[in-house]
Formats: structure tokens, C-alpha cells, sequence
């Protein structure tokens, strides 16, 4: 049997090293608390253009089981009740300087940024839902109306997919009008205006929960519902450039784009349009309402596109490159939404491209 050594305090405090450096409690100096990665606009030396991006980015799929749920779309709606709705302030002449045709360019030249740097479907609108809601609660004047724009592009783009827009980017997208230092100030002005809640639901947040729930739609297993799908989603985008449809339901945008969508792939009958709105909680006669808006306003981008497509070359014969068609300046390469609807230039009109720097 080994007999038993006493220890003394003495001793303990021999054997542990507490004169060591490495022991001692060190405070740290707040220069090493802070982030030693370069900022995203500090690794851009210079901005990178459409045609250098590349598809390497990979979207996570959905949880069949979240998918399926039937809690999910309940869920959304709870949300979607409880989310601060913008209401329409063209009404009445609430807006003095800011026109529903302004609204629209600025939507349009954000959505047309969205499509050149490939963000998910989700960023654009997000960043017109927050548009609106600032508009709804502020007033600016029509020459702070892009810079807004930039703003709230930077703020959906942080929040729904990984790599956001940086300062520099979107200040080239705006010609240099909008510096980086007037982005940070307004993000924080914005910021404050909505309380932080930013985050909040969109049309597209609902379509592959209803789409999955409709009637003979076997979701992600046919080239018919991923064709409905794009559709539907092209349907939403368009909404969001469009200030009569400021103010309404996601829910009922996202049912009504998917009917719209159904009815151009396949006939559509009552019983499609009664489960549809079932399942959005909207009435059937908006529903109907709203997808026959959308089919107008389908019709009215198409006739203008085909319009252009006369007028463009005598205009630039005319006038040679560079020129403008009814003061508002067109790119030469103006991108396609999904289902062959393409929008105008990333150039506005002079009155509203003048930002106050």
C-alpha cells in the first residue's frame, strides 16, 4: 500500500505555473476585437462586370418535408397579417414630387440590376417591398428617389442571399451620382424609418408552397412545373414594377401570378381558381381580379417592346448611338426576364438620375 502524500496549499501554489505570461489574465485591446478581414469593398479594385460572373453559386434545395407541411402556408399568412402592409400613397396626391411613373422607372432600372448580377429571385422583391414601405412613411424629393433605390437593393441583398451588393457597384450602376458615403448614411436612415424589420414577406416567399398544393402540379418533377414555376415568378417580378399593385397581399400576388401562369401553359377551370384561393385565403373575385391585371399588363409590356423594336433603329440612325426615346436613355443590351419579357436600360430619366450628392 503507497502511503498517502498531504499536499499544503504551499505546495499547490508551487506546482502551478502562475507567474507564467501565458497564465495571466490578459486583457484584450479593442483594435484586436475588431474584424481584420478586408471589406468586400476593399477586395473590389475594380467592379465587376455582367459577362465576368459566373454560375457557381448553389442554391440549397427545399426540405420535402417543410414542403409538404401543411402548418407552412398558415404560418406565412401569420406572418403576412402581422407584417407593416404600405398602402397607396399616389392616392389622393399624397406624393407631391414622386410620381407613379417615376416609381416605375426605378423599379424597372432595379429590376434590370437584379437580372445583370444574377441575384436570387427573392432580392428584388424584397427590395421593392422595402421601397414602398419607406415611401409610405417618408417624404424625399424626386432627385433622392435612386438613391433610395440603391439603398434598398443593398438591404434585400444582405438579407436574402450570401453575397450582397457592395457600395461601389451600386454607385457605378447610378453613373457615380450616388456616392458610397451617402449609401451607408441612408442604409442607417432607412434602417431606423422601418425599425430594423426589413426582413418581411414577399410574393415569392409563397409560390412553391401553393404551387406544390395545386391540383395535378407534381412539383419539381416535370418541365411543366418548372415552366409554371418561371413563370409565375416573372408574373411577381412584374408586379413589383407596376404602382397599381402597390399595397396588396403577397398572397394574393403569388396565387394570382400562378393562375395567370397555369392558364398560359394549360386551360384553367373554376375549381383551379377556387383551390388557389383557398388555399391564399383571398376571395375568388380577386383572384380573378388581379390575374386579369396582370394579363394587361403583360399585353401593354409587349406592345411597347414591339414598338420600340420599330422605332429603335430609325431613332438611332437618326440620332446615332447613345440617343434617348422619349427621355429615357435605352442600353444597347438590355436583358430578358425569364419568359421573354425584356426591361429598358439601367440609365433614367434625367429628372431622376440627378441625385443629390
Amino acid at each position: 500500500m503507497q502511503p498517502q502524500v498531504m499536499l499544503t496549499e504551499g505546495d499547490l501554489a508551487d506546482d502551478i505555473p502562475g507567474n507564467l505570461p501565458c497564465c495571466q489574465p490578459q486583457i484584450p485591446v479593442l483594435a484586436e476585437l475588431l474584424c481584420s478581414e478586408p471589406s468586400n469593398d476593399d477586395l473590389m479594385g475594380s467592379v465587376r462586370q455582367p459577362e465576368d460572373l459566373d454560375d457557381t453559386s448553389v442554391q440549397s434545395y427545399f426540405d420535402p418535408v417543410l414542403l409538404h407541411h401543411t402548418e407552412v402556408v398558415s404560418r406565412l399568412k401569420l406572418l403576412e397579417s402581422r407584417m407593416e402592409k404600405p398602402h397607396d400613397y399616389f392616392r389622393n396626391g399624397a406624393k407631391e414630387e414622386i410620381l407613379p411613373y417615376m416609381r416605375k422607372v426605378v423599379a424597372s432600372w432595379m429590376l434590370e440590376v437584379c437580372e445583370e448580377q444574377r441575384c436570387d429571385e427573392a432580392v428584388f422583391p424584397l427590395a421593392v417591398a422595402i421601397l414602398d414601405r419607406f415611401l409610405a412613411t417618408s417624404t424625399i424629393k424626386k432627385e433622392q428617389l435612386q438613391l433610395v433605390a440603391c439603398v434598398c437593393l443593398l438591404l434585400a441583398s444582405k438579407t436574402r442571399q450570401c453575397n450582397y451588393f457592395s457600395l461601389d457597384l451600386l454607385s457605378w450602376y447610378t453613373d457615380n451620382s450616388v456616392s458610397p458615403q451617402s449609401l451607408r448614411s441612408w442604409e442607417l436612415m432607412i434602417l431606423s424609418q422601418l425599425n430594423w424589420d426589413v426582413n418581411v414577406i414577399t410574393a415569392t416567399d409563397f409560390v412553391d408552397f401553393l404551387l406544390v398544393r395545386t391540383p395535378g402540379q407534381p412539383m419539381f418533377h416535370s418541365k411543366n412545373s418548372l415552366l409554371i414555376r418561371r413563370h409565375a415568378i416573372t408574373f411577381i417580378a412584374l408586379c413589383s414594377t407596376e404602382p397599381r399593385f402597390v399595397g396588396l397581399q403577397p398572397s394574393l400576388i403569388a396565387a394570382s401570378a400562378i393562375y395567370t401562369a397555369l392558364k398560359g401553359v394549360r386551360r384553367s377551370d373554376s375549381t383551379l381558381a377556387n383551390e388557389l384561393a383557398h388555399m391564399a385565403s383571398v376571395t375568388l373575385e380577386q383572384l380573378i381580379s388581379i390575374s386579369s391585371s396582370i394579363e394587361q399588363v403583360i399585353s401593354t409590356e409587349i406592345a411597347a417592346i414591339e414598338q420600340q423594336t420599330i422605332d429603335l433603329p430609325l431613332t438611332k440612325n437618326m440620332n446615332g448611338p447613345g440617343s434617348s426615346i422619349s427621355g429615357v436613355a435605352m442600353s444597347s443590351t438590355a436583358p430578358k426576364m425569364s419568359c421573354g419579357i425584356s426591361v429598358s436600360g439601367h440609365n433614367t430619366p434625367t429628372d431622376v438620375q440627378d441625385i443629390i450628392v
